[in-house]
């Protein structure tokens, strides 16, 4: 009875990965591909994510890892945004290998992202990480019209105010 389940988990992920690199184009997502045995998602440097910012993606490396890409799946859109499978860059982080990459969101709505970790023998899928992006924040430093102003707007307007 156990070897039936543990056979049905890998068929599962297996799935997982051929569905994922049929949807994505991910070559590397093949369905012999496994799940990061220390179940990874990726990590966004902030928790409150906004359009037209920058922020770090963080994905410790699965064993023997040493290539990643990571892709994002629009949940608002139901589709794959581009760029996909854009590489990321392994380092050292506190004695322990991570991949990073750099993100700018460019729409807003609720997103998933995806990490493929490659080895000489082994491609990883991570655990999606499913964000929110928001329309970042008026500075405000705009205070509007002047011609808004009941009665002098249209004198303050013809002054140039």
């Amino acid at each position: 009875m156990e070897n039936t389940r543990i056979r049905r988990a890998g068929i599962g992920i297996a799935a997982f990965a051929a569905v994922a690199a049929g949807i994505a184009g991910v070559p590397e997502a093949s369905a012999d591909a496994v799940q990061c045995p220390q179940g990874v998602w990726p990590q966004v440097s902030s928790s409150t994510l906004y359009a037209g910012q920058t922020y770090t993606l963080t994905a410790p490396a699965c064993s023997g890892a040493t290539t990643a890409w990571f892709s994002v799946f629009s949940k608002t859109q139901n589709k794959w945004l581009d760029p996909q499978n854009v590489a990321m860059t392994l380092s050292q982080s506190g004695g322990n290998a991570v991949f990073t990459a750099s993100w700018t969101p460019t729409q807003t709505g609720g997103n998933e992202i995806h990490v493929i970790e490659q080895s000489d023998t082994t491609t990883f899928v991570s655990n999606p990480n499913t964000v929110n992006v928001d329309t970042a924040p008026s500075t405000g430093t705009d205070t509007g019209s002047a011609d808004s102003i009941p009665v002098i707007g249209g004198l303050l307007k013809l002054l140039g105010f």
